[in-house]
């Protein structure tokens, strides 16, 4: 692949452990102000995500020409 391609990974790479950091800085505030019973849904919110963006990174890291890959993750 080209280096402008690599690139582009490496910058939504970066853009998504931003979006980690923000959400767990997010997470942390938000959580102080809301009742306990919303803690459980809050946790899966934040495993949800982490899963996504490993996900995503794996993938970025890993890139395959598979054309069906992105039907099966919509």
């Amino acid at each position: 692949m080209s280096k402008q391609l690599y690139k582009v990974f490496d910058e939504v790479e970066f853009k998504a452990q931003l979006l980690a950091k923000y959400w767990n800085n997010f997470y942390t505030e938000i959580s102080e102000h809301l009742p306990d019973t919303y803690q459980p849904e809050m946790q899966e919110l934040s495993m949800k995500l982490d899963e996504a963006l490993s996900n995503l990174v794996d993938q970025l890291r890993n890139p395959t020409l598979n054309s069906g890959d992105y039907r099966n993750h919509q």
